[in-house]
């Protein structure tokens, strides 16, 4: 029995690795993974790369996108200055003023990525520009919000972001964050799946802490915190309705479908099973 599980462990992290590998040579840089999100059904326009929040309403990942926005909405007064580092595509910032009066500032370190927002804007109150997280070029005490949307993993480093954040905010000012981050319940096992993801994302050591470590930095970095734990509406509905709508072109077979979602199946093991990532909100307000 022992030594089925462990045949069973490894055949999982072979297949992940396998994919991993593939998906890094296919797609050499992270901004071209929107190719895979474009091909999932009803998703071909959506240009928001991350997981969103799911609940039971929820019937695409545009909605479940949306739903993530509405979370940060709930935290963002009217008429604010606000700075959105790591904008990406600009979604969420279209999102944001699509019925509310903002003045964004929000930058990207991928400079096509801002054309691309640039170019797709729909409100004039939206100012984008190429910047670096870890070294902000606007003065201190200039915003009163800070939005910061799952990109935080990517920068070398985060805790330099909490504290440049912490300096161009006002006092009393906030950061509202999401972000990737390992479980502090995760074990061993886990192992081979975060080293897995560090390795695909480049991710740089000091990144890859726990949700726990996670909100230390945030105070350290002069904020208080209100902490939301929103990992089980994240990762495997996200996962579920990949492998049950994407668009496999002229492979779209049923038997491909079994394929690519036992595949899928199995990645989901270490969100699921083996509690290795955790997906974390905070409301942080500058002291």
């Amino acid at each position: 029995m022992l030594y089925s599980i462990l045949q069973f462990f490894i055949y999982i992290i072979v297949l992940i690795i396998a994919l991993i590998i593939y998906l890094k040579s296919s797609y050499g840089k992270y901004s071209e993974l929107i190719l895979f999100l474009t091909n999932i059904n009803n998703n071909e326009k959506n240009m928001f790369m991350n997981f969103g929040y799911w609940n039971k309403e929820t019937n695409t990942l545009e909605e479940a996108n949306n739903n993530l926005c509405d979370k940060f909405l709930d935290h963002l007064e009217e008429k604010k200055k606000i700075l959105d580092v790591g904008c990406g595509y600009g979604y969420q910032d279209n999102y944001f003023t699509k019925n509310k009066n903002y003045d964004i500032t929000a930058i990207d370190i991928d400079e096509n990525q801002i054309k691309y927002a640039k170019y797709h804007k729909k409100s004039d109150s939206i100012k984008y520009e190429t910047g670096d997280a870890t070294r902000l070029s606007y003065d201190d005490e200039s915003y009163d919000i800070i939005t910061n949307i799952e990109s935080g993993f990517h920068y070398n480093t985060r805790e330099k972001f909490f504290k440049e954040a912490n300096r161009v905010l006002k006092k009393g000012g906030k950061l509202v964050t999401c972000d990737i981050l390992l479980n502090n319940k995760r074990n061993l096992c886990s192992y081979p799946f975060y080293k897995a993801f560090q390795y695909f994302f480049n991710i740089c050591d000091e990144n890859m802490i726990d949700n726990i470590e996670w909100q230390k930095q945030l105070r350290d970095a002069g904020f208080s915190i209100k902490y939301y734990d929103i990992t089980d509406n994240v990762y495997v509905p996200y996962f579920k309705y990949y492998v049950n709508e994407y668009n496999f072109g002229n492979f779209n077979s049923s038997i491909l479908k079994i394929i690519i979602s036992h595949i899928i199946n199995l990645i989901i093991v270490p969100f699921e099973k083996l509690n290795t990532f955790n997906y974390s909100l905070a409301v942080c307000t500058k002291i």
